[in-house]
């Protein structure tokens, strides 16, 4: 449709050059540069000029290559999709990765303090004179031990 009118476009262009011409010789000029006919012409035959421009480059496989420009366009949407989908599905590892390290290294030091904690016990329970001295600040201890780790 495109190239159908830039053909009836290039047409009428040259059928108003023509008309143009032959109405400048038949009827003269009425100003002294004659550029109510000169306008004119320069005008048509630039549009011409543009037209033939066109006509030069239009591909008749225009549309084919439209729709194939939109095809790869829609596979280059998928492929960031599924890249994003990917991505996704690696921070979600590490996030995996990262609360498992924590929940171990907790863990670990619940261990850690579980022993101290028995150590402890057993050791104040050999000198019992000494736990009363200690208890207060045992407890003071304990307390900010959870108040970190809780």
């Amino acid at each position: 449709m495109a190239h159908l009118i830039l053909v009836i476009g290039s047409f009428v262009a040259i059928l108003m050059l023509i008309s143009t011409v032959l109405g400048a010789y038949s009827h003269g000029c009425k100003t002294k540069l004659c550029l109510g006919r000169i306008l004119p012409i320069i005008f048509v035959s630039m549009c011409l000029f543009y037209f033939l421009q066109t006509i030069s480059h239009y591909d008749a496989n225009l549309l084919r290559k439209k729709h194939q420009i939109q095809e790869l366009k829609m596979d280059l949407d998928k492929c960031y999709e599924n890249t994003v989908a990917d991505l996704d599905i690696c921070i979600a590892k590490s996030m995996d990765t990262n609360a498992c390290l924590a929940e171990a290294n907790f863990d670990s030091k619940r261990r850690d303090f579980h022993r101290f904690l028995h150590r402890m016990s057993q050791n104040l329970q050999a000198s019992r004179e000494d736990a009363d001295k200690f208890e207060q600040q045992f407890k003071q201890f304990v307390l900010q031990w959870l108040d970190v780790f809780f």
